[in-house]
């Protein structure tokens, strides 16, 4: 057993552990995007199948890159719970309390120069969620030129934006099952799920 203190202590250091690494793991997949693309843009590719082997490569990066944000996600705010339920259980006053406790509490979206209460792997998460769309569009708008299933439409143009989001959305919704069934981290049942009342700020 371990006293209040010592758990308030792991569970800060387990907190700052976890957004180190994804910080660690945004940057490593944000270099590996950025490379693609500048591989994509590149005058080395010589033939349309180089072009099709990187399209494919950014958009299983960036797909990955969008599990791992929302993974992070996941575990941050379930990081960030456990410290708000240990400062309501076991801190009293409000200016002993780390994480459950605005100090600043104006917010200002609009100015240029001032802060505002945003989390930062929420916008890294949708970041990489129009990366994917992106990388997606990319890619079967060159298969569809490839095997030009859309040019005898009117309005080829238009067609071809809506036809691309609309397949990159069912093929992402398939790719995030397969995710869910296949790589769902083991510690998720019911036994681990922490069971507290909603915590109220004082």
């Amino acid at each position: 057993m371990i006293n209040n203190k010592k758990r308030y202590d792991y569970l800060i250091e387990a907190h700052n552990f976890h957004y180190s690494q994804f910080n660690i793991w945004m940057a490593f997949f944000i270099v590996i995007n950025g490379g693609l693309l500048a591989a994509y843009c590149s005058d080395g590719l010589n033939s349309n199948n180089e072009k099709m082997c990187i399209l494919i490569l950014g958009y299983v990066a960036s797909f990955l890159f969008h599990c791992c944000s929302k993974s992070y996600n996941f575990t941050l705010a379930n990081a960030t719970k456990l410290i708000y339920d240990h400062e309501e259980k076991n801190v009293r006053y409000d200016h002993y309390r780390v994480y459950s406790c605005l100090i600043e509490k104006n917010n200002h979206y609009f100015h240029p120069l001032k802060g505002a209460n945003i989390k930062i792997a929420k916008v890294v998460t949708l970041f990489s969620f129009i990366l994917t769309y992106a990388w997606g569009i990319l890619l079967l708008s060159n298969i569809f030129r490839n095997i030009k299933i859309l040019y005898s439409l009117q309005y080829y143009k238009i067609k071809e934006i809506v036809i691309t989001i609309v397949f990159i959305t069912i093929i992402n919704i398939f790719f995030l099952w397969l995710v869910k069934i296949f790589l769902r981290s083991k510690n998720t049942s019911n036994h681990f799920i922490l069971k507290s009342k909603p915590i109220t700020r004082k």
